[in-house]
């Protein structure tokens, strides 16, 4: 059906048993569960209504198969991080007023923590898609190991997550560690 409807475009996929990237026709590697889960993002980024989004595409609202399709996508995480950007408060000093961020940076191991609840992984499985370890990602998790690129760019591939957010997250959680 992808292939009738003329979904060809070149996409990358982490191949889970050579852990290297593979250049795939669209077609061949969608499915029904990437288009149902297509269409529930996408009514719901046009309702914001998760109970109308349940009801049409026939989910129980409360399971956790419809809960796994709430990871935000590229965009909504955009607009999220341009807003927390802008959130400071004025904080008086004794000799001036200063800006001080209101929003502290978090380890991105707090934010892949949920991103692989929100899919249905686990860190073992997660690892072995984007060529890692298990005790690595469960070091980032815990928020004991800092991210690397490697590591962003297969939860790009996999979760959908750009490396260069990934990479942002490292960048302004280490930045804060530092002052």
């Amino acid at each position: 059906m992808f292939k009738r409807a003329g979904l060809d475009r070149m996409v990358t996929i982490l191949n889970p048993t050579t852990r290297r990237q593979e250049q795939k026709k669209l077609y061949e590697v969608a499915s029904s569960h990437m288009a149902r889960r297509t269409f529930v993002g996408n009514l719901y980024l046009e309702t914001k209504d998760k109970g109308l989004v349940a009801i049409l595409s026939g989910h129980d609202p409360n399971s956790d198969a419809f809960n796994r399709y709430w990871a935000p996508n590229e965009e909504v995480r955009l607009e999220m991080i341009e807003k927390l950007e802008r959130v400071k408060e004025k904080t008086p000093t004794p000799n001036a007023t200063r800006q001080q961020n209101s929003v502290h940076p978090v380890h991105p191991g707090s934010i892949l923590r949920r991103q692989i609840g929100a899919h249905g992984y686990n860190t073992r499985d997660l690892a072995m898609l984007i060529g890692s370890t298990k005790e690595l990602l469960d070091g980032i998790v815990a928020e004991q190991e800092a991210l690397t690129m490697d590591i962003a760019q297969g939860l790009e591939m996999v979760l959908g997550v750009s490396a260069a957010m990934w990479m942002n997250l490292q960048k302004a959680y280490d930045q804060e560690m530092s002052v």
